[in-house]
C-alpha cells in the first residue's frame, strides 16, 4: 500500500517542532500564514487546462453574485455620500408659472394717495409665481448637514469594508469548496487502487476457503468489505460531482459550464516556518468596521448637538410675472439671507442627545469586544493549526504500524498460522486510517484559510494583493 507521503504525493508538509516546543500565539500563527503566501503566489508548474485556485478566487470575486452584489452595493453607498456633499454646492433651480386664464382682461381700478387712478389684474395667474422665475441659494452655515455629509462619507466607508468583508467570505468559500473536491478527489483515488487490491484479496480469500483454510463467514466478509468499497466509491464520486457544480455556481458559471480539472499543486504549503509576530488585530476589516461605526455614532452625537446653533442661507432670484400685469410690476429682482434660530422643540433634542450617549458608548465597548474576542479565536486558530499539522504525522506512524500489521497478518496465513479473519480486521484499520490521513492533509490549510480570513488577509494573500483595497474607497469623511 503506497503511503501519502511517498515520493508520489505533490509536496512534503515537515512538522513544525518548534510549535510543540512553546504556546501559540495568535499574530505568531497569523505571519506563519503571510509566510505561506509566498508559496501561494509563486508560479506553479500545473496543467495549461487546470483551474488553479488563484485563478478560482479571482474568477470568483470577479464574476461571483456574492462579490458583484456587494461590488454594487459599495458604489451605491458611495454615490449616496456624494449627494450628501451637495450641502456644499449652490443650488439654482427654474420655474414657471405661465397660462391661460379667462380672467386675464379682468382687472380692479383703485385711486392712490396721489389722486392717480392704478390698474390691477385679477387673474390668479402669475400673482404669487412669475410666469418665469430663477432662483439661486447657498448655505452659508448648517453645522448640523455639515455634519451629517461627513457622517455620510463613513457610512461609504462601512460600505467598502463590508465588501472587503464579502470578499474575505468569498474567498474562504472558494478555498474551502477547492480544497473539499481535491480532497474527494484523492479518497476516490485510493478508493479505487483499495478495491483494486481488494479484488485480488477477495481471490485469494475464495482459494483458502477452497483449500479448507478459512471460514466460509470470514470470506462472506472479505467480498461484503469489497461491495461496501464499491459503493463508497460511488458515494464520493457523486459527492465530488455536487462539489464541483457547488464550486461552479460561486464563480459565477451558468450550469451548461464545465470547470477544468483541479490543480492539487496550487494548494498553499502551510509546513513551513513561522516568522516574528508583526500583524496587529486592529487591521482586520470587521475590527476597522466597528471603528467606523463608532466614529459614525459620535457624528450622529454632534449633528444633534449641532442643531442647537443658527442656520444662515443666501438667497437670490428673478421673476417676470408676464404681459397682463396692467400697473403692476412687471418682473421683480431679490436678494435675502435666511437666518433660523431654534428656541424651543419641546426638548426634543435633549432626549436625542442623551440616546445618541447610549449609542456612541456601545458602539465603544462592540468595538473594545471584537478585538479582544478576535485575539483570542486568532490564538486558538493558530494551535488548532499547529496541532493539525501535527496529527498528520501521528497518522503516518500508525498507517506504518497497521501496514506492519498487514504484512505480519499475511504472513501468517502463507505459513498457515494466521486466519483470515486477522488480515480482514488490520485491512480495515489500515484503509480507515489511510482516509483519516487524506483528510488530515488538507486539514491545516482549511486552518490557513480562516487564520487569514480572520485578519482579512485571504482575498489578497489568494491573488497576490491585487484587488482593491478597502482604503482605496472615496473617503468622503476624511
Amino acid at each position: 500500500m503506497q503511503s501519502p507521503f511517498s515520493p508520489k504525493t505533490p509536496r512534503k508538509r515537515p512538522v513544525l517542532h518548534r510549535l510543540t516546543q512553546r504556546s501559540i500565539f495568535f499574530s505568531t500563527a497569523l505571519i506563519a500564514a503571510c509566510v505561506v503566501s509566498a508559496s501561494v503566489a509563486a508560479p506553479q508548474a500545473h496543467g495549461a487546462s487546470a483551474l488553479a485556485l488563484r485563478s478560482a478566487v479571482e474568477r470568483a470575486l470577479r464574476d461571483g453574485p456574492a462579490a458583484r452584489i456587494a461590488r454594487l452595493e459599495s458604489e451605491q453607498a458611495g454615490n449616496e455620500a456624494s449627494a450628501a456633499e451637495s450641502i456644499y454646492w449652490p443650488r439654482a433651480e427654474v420655474s414657471s408659472q405661465a397660462g391661460y386664464s379667462n380672467r386675464l382682461n379682468e382687472r380692479f381700478e383703485a385711486v392712490n394717495a396721489a389722486g392717480d387712478v392704478r390698474r390691477y389684474g385679477l387673474a390668479t395667474i402669475g400673482s404669487s409665481e412669475g410666469w418665469f422665475n430663477f432662483s439661486v441659494s447657498q448655505v452659508l452655515f448648517d453645522l448640523a448637514r455639515w455634519t451629517d455629509a461627513r457622517r455620510a462619507g463613513f457610512e461609504a466607508e462601512v460600505a467598502a469594508l463590508a465588501r472587503a468583508q464579502r470578499f474575505e467570505a468569498v474567498s474562504y468559500d472558494v478555498l474551502e469548496m477547492y480544497v473539499g473536491i481535491v480532497r474527494l478527489e484523492a479518497l476516490i483515488a485510493r478508493q479505487r487502487e483499495r478495491i483494486n487490491r481488494l479484488q485480488g484479496f477477495d481471490a485469494r480469500a475464495a482459494s483458502l476457503l477452497s483449500a479448507g483454510r478459512s471460514l466460509g463467514s470470514e470470506r462472506e466478509e472479505v467480498a461484503l468489505y469489497l461491495r461496501e468499497s464499491r459503493l463508497e466509491l460511488q458515494a464520493r464520486e457523486d459527492e465530488c460531482a455536487g462539489a464541483r457544480r457547488g464550486l461552479a455556481l460561486l464563480l459565477g458559471a451558468d450550469g451548461a459550464e464545465t470547470l477544468p480539472p483541479l490543480a492539487e499543486s496550487t494548494l498553499p504549503d502551510v509546513g513551513e516556518g513561522i516568522a516574528q509576530p508583526l500583524v496587529q488585530v486592529e487591521t482586520a476589516p470587521d475590527v476597522r468596521l466597528l471603528a467606523v461605526r463608532r466614529k459614525i455614532e459620535e457624528l450622529r452625537l454632534e449633528s444633534l448637538q449641532a442643531s442647537k446653533y443658527p442656520t444662515v442661507a443666501l438667497g437670490a432670484g428673478y421673476s417676470h410675472y408676464g404681459a397682463k400685469r396692467f400697473d403692476n410690476f412687471a418682473d421683480e429682482l431679490r436678494v435675502g439671507v435666511d437666518f433660523r434660530m431654534p428656541v424651543f422643540d419641546g426638548f426634543r433634542t435633549v432626549r436625542s442627545e442623551a440616546g445618541a450617549t447610549n449609542a456612541v458608548s456601545a458602539a465603544r465597548l462592540r468595538h473594545e469586544s471584537l478585538i479582544a474576542s478576535k485575539r483570542v479565536q486568532l490564538q486558538n486558530l493558530g494551535s488548532q493549526l499547529a496541532a493539525a499539522q501535527r496529527g498528520v504525522h501521528l497518522l503516518a506512524e500508525r498507517q506504518h504500524l497497521g501496514e506492519e500489521r498487514i504484512r505480519l497478518a499475511e504472513l501468517a496465513l502463507d505459513t498457515q498460522r494466521g486466519s483470515l479473519g486477522v488480515a480482514i480486521v488490520a485491512r480495515r484499520e489500515v484503509d480507515r486510517v489511510v482516509d483519516a490521513i487524506v483528510a488530515a492533509r488538507f486539514e491545516p490549510i482549511l486552518l490557513w484559510g480562516a487564520l487569514l480570513r480572520e485578519a482579512g488577509q485571504l482575498a489578497a494573500t489568494l491573488t497576490r494583493g491585487e484587488l482593491p483595497q478597502p482604503d482605496e474607497a472615496p473617503e468622503h469623511g476624511s
